[in-house]
């Protein structure tokens, strides 16, 4: 636990802060590293057992974990989950239910993750958009597409990604760089699973701090547009999701523009059926003066 009964009495908590302010100090010094020099800091000390700040507590959950941390190395089958595929449900409504839900919430969540990393590395236009966008989003809908079908959990792209562009990266060799690592770590799972949670922590405080520079760029003056954004703001960490972060604020922006946009659009109905009127009575006195000319003629 992070905080016991109200009171910042777990020391877990003050080894977690004390992570965080390491990451803190060597961002404000420029050091590069400054998130793994944090996260190793706390993972190393919570491996000791018998300590207050372990990972491995003397219980039956915490010597299973030790005795798995002490493989190091570790191998698991995919026989089991790759290609286990069912479409027994797909004549339920609960199916499509679930099926478009969970495409919305990826849309959403990619989007948001996408432009604002891409915001946050300096590579937008003027208009909002960054170069190879469009492979950006096939890319991340082939690995869902490739991970569903391999068993594992949805793979999208994560706001965590703010971690490296922090530290310079801005191609895709920081992505291939990632992509190594991702698989060497596929080999010592034992070691990665066992980093406690009050170590992952505090680089993500950092991220959070990253991603409050945009901010700026809100018009707080103009309520129809910081209200949206607060809304948004304040969901994504509440319901832990950018996705619903993203809903709401959209949701709040239409409930506050629907009035003006509905007498807009009464305002041009109205206009284009008076130009129809005028252009029908034109017609008809067009057609009246012509009859009138042929019968002075005859």
């Amino acid at each position: 636990m992070f905080c016991q009964s109200g009171w910042m009495e777990s020391p877990t908590f003050w080894l977690g802060v004390a992570g965080f302010v390491i990451i803190a100090y060597c961002s404000a010094k420029n050091i590069k590293g400054a998130l793994i020099y944090g996260v190793v800091f706390v993972t190393v000390l919570s491996w000791f057992r018998h300590t207050p700040i372990t990972a491995f507590p003397d219980t039956e959950i915490g010597n299973q974990k030790y005795d798995y941390f002490k493989a190091v190395i570790d191998l698991h089958a995919i026989e089991k989950t790759a290609g286990v595929l069912s479409f027994s449900g797909m004549g339920s409504v609960h199916f499509w239910e679930v099926l478009v839900t969970f495409l919305c919430v990826d849309i959403l969540d990619t989007t948001g993750t996408l432009y604002s990393m891409a915001e946050f590395a300096g590579i937008t236009d003027d208009n909002g958009d960054f170069e190879g966008q469009y492979f950006a989003f096939m890319s991340d809908a082939s690995s869902i597409v490739v991970g569903s079908l391999l068993g594992t959990s949805s793979v999208t792209t994560f706001v965590e990604s703010s971690t490296g562009i922090r530290e310079g990266g801005r191609t895709g060799l920081t992505a291939l760089t990632v992509a190594g690592y991702f698989f060497s770590a596929f080999f010592f799972t034992p070691l990665l699973a066992s980093i406690p949670p009050w170590a992952v922590g505090p680089p993500l405080i950092l991220v959070g701090v990253l991603m409050m520079k945009p901010m700026v760029e809100i018009e707080w003056e103009d309520m129809r547009q910081a209200i949206p954004a607060f809304v948004t703001m304040i969901l994504m960490p509440v319901t832990y999701s950018i996705a619903y972060g993203m809903i709401g604020g959209i949701v709040t922006f239409v409930v506050l523009h629907v009035w003006d946009w509905g007498v807009a659009f009464w305002v041009k109905l109205a206009a284009v059926i008076e130009r129809a009127g005028c252009g029908k009575e034109g017609k008809a006195s067009s057609a009246g003066d012509g009859d009138g000319g042929k019968r002075v003629q005859v």
